[in-house]
């Protein structure tokens, strides 16, 4: 995901998007159980990627790691 869309802002988006389907289709179309399955399995699979995910990023290495240690140990002047 973007630095912007995390995961509270995905399960958002799913909560928004299961409200449309209920008001839509459920009285008609879609039972109850159903649609229960298919609201619980936008959160299961959003976490289960995520942690996929983040399990299969490489771990920074040694020189990223200082630079990254060296930039949030600088004076907010210097970094400008």
């Amino acid at each position: 995901m973007t630095r912007y869309v995390n995961r509270w802002t995905a399960l958002l988006a799913w909560a928004a998007l299961t409200g449309i389907v209920w008001a839509s289709f459920v009285p008609r179309g879609l039972s109850v159980g159903t649609f229960i399955l298919l609201a619980l399995s936008g959160p299961i699979v959003l976490v289960t990627l995520t942690g996929l995910w983040g399990a299969l990023r490489p771990s920074p290495s040694v020189g990223q790691a200082r630079v990254g240690t060296h930039a949030a140990e600088a004076p907010a002047s210097v970094r400008k």
